[in-house]
């Protein structure tokens, strides 16, 4: 190729690529702006205030990066949404504020499709109508869009800070949701995608919902300061691993309805609630959990549910350490419970529990209390130095009692209340106990 060639050739790059990039200064129109962008290019937004008369609608890829989320900020007072990306291409959103003013309903950014990525933007200022139940998001992101956000922040909605639904998946790394008046993170409908690295505080109700049929993997992430942690309702699935969920005004985390998550390797403390709790017909697994110092229970499961409970430590939680109610089945095996308030394990009303390998000690009551109507299986645990009974049976209670080793109790190893006044206090005829080498071993 000659050199002439060569140099129209570059001539022509340099030209498309300035034409691919519109300037904007603070006082333009960003409306007409967008329109000369062609599609796929950039609309670089000078450090400022953009002021917005309507919403900013996008319907083709674009970019639009300003000179950082502090220093350029694009406002609305006005109704529906300060930008709204209907899909049909790839969405940048770089270095920039989305702000929504005043008390009109909106929501800050909606995306209803197409590809996306965020990095280093804020949005905030959703209002909600309730009545109607329009606005409140921060950024509303549905329909088949997929996207990814990174160093944001989500703050001071009234509704969500972000909300992922229909079949919306996301990538989100090391976001802030902070302030939201019901939750930082929604996901519904059959949305989800993964959360690594970011941190929930301080949001009025949860630090993140995740319902239906969502599901989220939720990971290394900080979830503190919000009324709950993290809820599961619905059907909603996923996976919550590695993460920090502490100082919350009520439970960790909940599990309700018929919700089925996996929640691993995490570290919940210091919950005014308790640290975890299942409820409906809740299940899914809870394994190697860190669950300690919680004001009320550390797992508590009601009504019906029945997760599963492998090799988590529940240590000196305020009350109990497992507390199982209602008619929940749960399985609870290879747990280490110990240094409660109360009892290590607590069965109640017609709970009918598995507790096999679990190692139960040094808590302030009993080791394991059952009442009322509650029965089960309890195979092969190791339960030592609690401050009252082993195993403490009132009521009518009567689970089946297999291979445990009883040992360096302050009171009886098995303590049976009598049904009449004149029976006998401690072991009733009901268990035959027997010395074995590692201390007190009944069978049933």
């Amino acid at each position: 190729m000659s050199l002439s060639r060569i140099l129209l050739a570059v001539g022509l790059l340099a030209s498309s690529a300035a034409l691919a990039q519109v300037r904007a200064k603070p006082g333009d129109n960003l409306t007409v702006l967008v329109r000369q962008v062609p599609e796929g290019g950039t609309l670089e937004l000078a450090a400022g205030e953009y002021r917005l008369a309507s919403p900013l609608r996008l319907s083709r890829g674009i970019g639009l990066v300003g000179a950082g989320r502090d220093q350029t900020r694009i406002v609305s007072s006005g109704p529906d949404a300060v930008l709204r990306f209907e899909g049909g291409g790839r969405l940048r959103l770089e270095g920039l504020s989305l702000v929504h003013q005043g008390t009109t309903p909106a929501e800050v950014a909606v995306i209803e499709g197409g590809v996306f990525e965020i990095q280093d933007a804020r949005f905030s200022g959703a209002v909600f109508d309730d009545e109607d139940s329009v606005g409140g998001d921060g950024l509303w992101v549905r329909g088949s869009a997929r996207g990814s956000i990174a160093r944001s922040e989500f703050r001071d909605n009234a509704l969500y800070g972000l909300e992922v639904a229909d079949q919306a998946q996301v990538l989100l790394e090391d976001n802030r949701f902070a302030g939201n008046g019901y939750a930082g993170l929604a996901v519904f409908d059959e949305g989800g995608g993964r959360a690594l690295r970011n941190v929930f505080e301080q949001n009025r109700r949860y630090g993140a919902i995740l319902g239906d049929e969502s599901f989220m993997v939720l990971q290394e992430s900080v979830v503190q300061g919000n009324r709950v942690g993290l809820y599961y309702r619905g059907s909603a699935g996923g996976v919550a691993r590695r993460n920090t969920v502490q100082n919350n005004r009520s439970a960790g985390l909940e599990v309700a309805e018929q919700a089925i998550p996996r929640l691993e390797s995490n570290s919940v403390r210091g919950n005014q609630g308790s640290g975890v709790v299942y409820s409906g017909t809740a299940g899914g697994v809870a394994l190697g959990n860190l669950v300690e110092e919680n004001r009320e229970h550390g797992v508590e499961v009601s009504l019906r549910a029945v997760p599963a409970l492998q090799n988590n430590l529940l240590r000196r939680n305020g009350r109990a350490g497992l507390f199982i109610t209602d008619r929940s089945t749960l399985t609870a095996r290879g747990n280490t419970v110990e240094e409660n308030g109360t009892s290590g394990v607590v069965v109640r009303d017609w709970a009918v529990p598995t507790l096999e390998d679990n190692t139960v000690r040094g808590n302030r009551a009993s080791g394991l209390a059952f009442q009322h109507n509650a029965a089960g299986v309890v195979r092969r645990n190791l339960i030592e130095n609690n401050q009252e009974h082993g195993i403490k049976l009132l009521d009518q209670a009567r689970p089946r009692l297999e291979d445990n080793t009883i040992r360096g109790n302050a009171l009886e190893p098995v303590f049976t209340a009598p049904k009449d006044p004149a029976a006998p206090h401690g072991l009733r005829g009901l268990w035959q106990v027997w010395l074995g080498l590692g201390g007190l071993r009944l069978g049933g």
